[in-house]
């Protein structure tokens, strides 16, 4: 799976607008996400997918990007309030909860039938995804909420 991560040549403020945006998706998605599972303790796989794809991709982003020259002046800048905010730190931070929540959905999902294809991906026999619901035991539900509910507490 490949990860768009914009091009070499990006100044800082494009670089900052597109880190805004996967992040922003990704959290919106996820706090919706997070409200499906409270209420149903259901997962609907092609969600999950989505999900585990847009936080994988935000890990991308802002690992290839972080180091970009004045990018944490752009968001100081774009983010007065932040003020002088040591933001690798605040990174390493959101970056853990994050991984926490992909390993714990490759950990929990690691396979479906036999195919080393993870749980919450099923293909039909012409190849295409299809969709299907995961019943998530208490234990299992408590627990996803808990790595939904550490990321989104690393961005607030």
């Amino acid at each position: 799976m490949t990860f768009p991560t914009g091009r070499a040549t990006d100044d800082a403020e494009t670089i900052a607008a597109q880190i805004d945006g996967q992040l922003s998706r990704t959290l919106a998605r996820l706090t919706a996400w997070r409200s499906t599972i409270e209420a149903t303790s259901m997962v609907d796989s092609l969600e999950a997918q989505d999900r585990y794809q847009s936080i994988a991709a935000s890990v991308v982003l802002v690992d290839a990007k972080k180091d970009t020259t004045g990018l944490a002046e752009t968001y100081q800048r774009r983010f007065p309030a932040i003020g002088a905010a040591d933001l690798a730190s605040e990174w390493i931070a959101a970056r853990t909860a994050m991984v926490a929540f992909l390993t714990w959905m490759q950990g929990n999902w690691p396979e479906r039938t036999g195919t080393n294809k993870p749980a919450f991906l099923e293909f039909g026999p012409t190849g295409e995804l299809r969709k299907f619901t995961i019943s998530l035991p208490a234990p299992a539900r408590t627990s996803l909420l808990a790595r939904i509910d550490a990321v989104l507490a690393a961005f607030s």
